[in-house]
Formats: C-alpha cells, sequence, structure tokens
C-alpha cells in the first residue's frame, strides 16, 4: 500500500475523536462493546499506554491509539480474516510499513520485518526467534 493509499483509507481514523471514552472503557478492562472490541496496553502492568480498537463495521482495521486518541500504529488485514490463512501489515500513522505477520490458526503466527526478513514466530503466547530462543511473550493471544 502506498502512503497516498494509506492516507485516503486511513484519514478519518487519524484522530480518535472520542479518545476520553475509548481510553475509559480500555482501561477499566472492557474488552467489547456493541461497536467495537478494544484491547489494552499497559506499561508495568498499570498504566494504558496505547489502547487498540476494531470496529466491527470495519473488521480489516485494528487501530492503535495512544492516551491522547492519537494514532500510533494500524494493523490492516486481508480480506481472508477472520478465516485461516490470512495476513496482517502494520503500518505506523506517516503510512511506513513497520511488519506483516502470517496467521496460520489461532495459535501459529509468524512475523516479518519491513525488509520481509523473519523475524520469529508466535507458538500460543511466546515468540520464538530463528535459534528457537524465547524473544518475548504476550497475553490473550
Amino acid at each position: 500500500m502506498s502512503k497516498a493509499e494509506f492516507n485516503k483509507e486511513l484519514s478519518k481514523y487519524k484522530k480518535d475523536k472520542d479518545f476520553k471514552h475509548h481510553y475509559m472503557l480500555a482501561n477499566n478492562g472492557v474488552t467489547e462493546d456493541e461497536d467495537a472490541k478494544y484491547n489494552p496496553f499497559y506499561y508495568k502492568n498499570n498504566t494504558l499506554v496505547i489502547y487498540a480498537i476494531m470496529y466491527n463495521n470495519d473488521p480489516h482495521h485494528a487501530l492503535y491509539y495512544n492516551p491522547y486518541g492519537k494514532l500510533f500504529y494500524v494493523d490492516i488485514t486481508s480480506d481472508e480474516y477472520p478465516n485461516f490463512p490470512y495476513y496482517s501489515m502494520q503500518y505506523d500513522r506517516k503510512g511506513n510499513l513497520k511488519s506483516a505477520i502470517y496467521f496460520v490458526s489461532h495459535d501459529i503466527q509468524y512475523m516479518f520485518n519491513a525488509k520481509k526478513e523473519f523475524i520469529g514466530i508466535w507458538y500460543k503466547d511466546k515468540m520464538y526467534n530463528t535459534e528457537n530462543k524465547q524473544i518475548s511473550t504476550r497475553e490473550g493471544w
């Protein structure tokens, strides 16, 4: 996706106009309502630093915002989502490709950087690199 296409497609999401409400929902553990799904990301388990929103009417975009409602980055999933396999491309707020993930199943995903170099494989809640060393963990996979 070119930067021009990115800006055209996502210009309406650059600022979360209802960020105070969405921040409050995410920070209080609300994971879903009638409009969207929410996912909080915390620093040291107690300070919400990023919240993600996936609107029910637009399931191919996961939008990640800072606490002030400024778009931090976005995941754009392929049309196959939610059926496996599918892929997701992650862009920063300026439209620069940052990473890609190929989802084989709920438990297995392959991650690549912007240069198409293999970073690692997620197996359930753990990511392993090319030397089979665990390099990251996650919750709620």
